[in-house]
């Protein structure tokens, strides 16, 4: 066996000479069949890995709308200033702001990471080949 990328594989089986049409069909489906195997079971880890992101990430979602909300509260107390002194005011804004920091610095790994996922679940083929010739020696499968 040797470890081939997945598209010389491929190529392989369809350039070999065999005894008749059957032999080829046969032949050509075998590897297309174990090579699609992987590729789904590699496409349906990323989508179940997506799902599991896009669920962790509804907690950054909601504490960024709870923090719009606070600030809104703030700023009613600040048009009403007999409900807040200026310091309070002051260090309620400082601790809201770097909460906002902290939310929005965890609101862009979000947009990356959704990004990368969506762009490995729109093409799980090229997906499972860049995997392959990645990780060579660990993910590339003994093809005949």
């Amino acid at each position: 066996m040797t470890k081939r990328n997945i598209n010389e594989s491929r190529m392989l089986a369809r350039q070999q000479q065999y005894g008749n049409r059957e032999q080829e069909r046969a032949a050509i489906e075998a590897v297309d069949d174990f090579i699609f195997d992987k590729v789904r079971f590699v496409e349906k880890m990323t989508v179940e890995s997506a799902h599991r992101f896009m669920d962790e990430s509804q907690a950054h979602l909601s504490e960024a709308e709870a923090l719009t909300t606070e600030l809104r509260e703030l700023r009613r107390d600040l048009d009403y200033t007999d409900r807040i002194t200026p310091h309070e005011a002051g260090k309620r804004y400082r601790t809201l702001l770097m909460r906002v920091e902290e939310t929005q610095k965890k609101l862009d790994r979000v947009e990356q990471e959704s990004t990368w996922l969506e762009a490995k679940t729109a093409d799980p083929y090229s997906n499972y080949v860049s995997m392959t010739d990645k990780y060579n020696g660990i993910l590339r499968p003994d093809l005949p």
